[in-house]
């Protein structure tokens, strides 16, 4: 009789583990597909952004261009993508704020081929990251 009420308890107990554990992972899922979804919706602006830069190129806009750099710069500024704690993700997102900011510089001087060199470069600074988060499976 004790044995079996041992047992019992014993089911129960590892039952009770199990189905916390399933939860628990539930919960961490839910919060990592909802950190997901922030990161894709952000990438999403960015890239939204990104096409104002290549209509204001295409058209010589360069208050487009202008905008749509200072736009990506904000939202690199105001949220954190990647493993902030890791150097050399901190170090491409000075670099992409570089890019953000010569292209600003080359929108403002109103030179055409300067503009499209730098938005260049803002395109490799984020082919770049985006092969490093890959990497660091992020």
């Amino acid at each position: 009789m004790f044995r079996t009420k041992w047992f019992a308890v014993a089911w129960t107990l590892i039952a009770i583990g199990v189905t916390g554990a399933l939860v628990w992972a539930n919960v961490r899922r839910q919060d990592q597909d909802e950190e997901a979804i922030k990161r894709r919706d952000l990438m999403r602006t960015k890239l939204m952004y990104s096409q104002n830069i290549v209509e204001g190129l295409a058209v010589k806009n360069f208050a487009l261009v202008r905008d749509g750099a200072r736009e990506i710069d904000g939202v690199m500024r105001a949220i954190v993508i990647g493993p902030n704690d890791n150097p050399e993700y901190k170090q491409m997102a000075a670099d992409l704020r570089m890019a953000t900011d010569n292209l600003v510089r080359a929108a403002d001087s109103g030179n055409l081929e300067a503009s499209a060199l730098r938005y260049f470069e803002l395109t490799l600074r984020c082919i770049d990251c985006h092969e490093f988060l890959r990497r660091v499976d992020f």
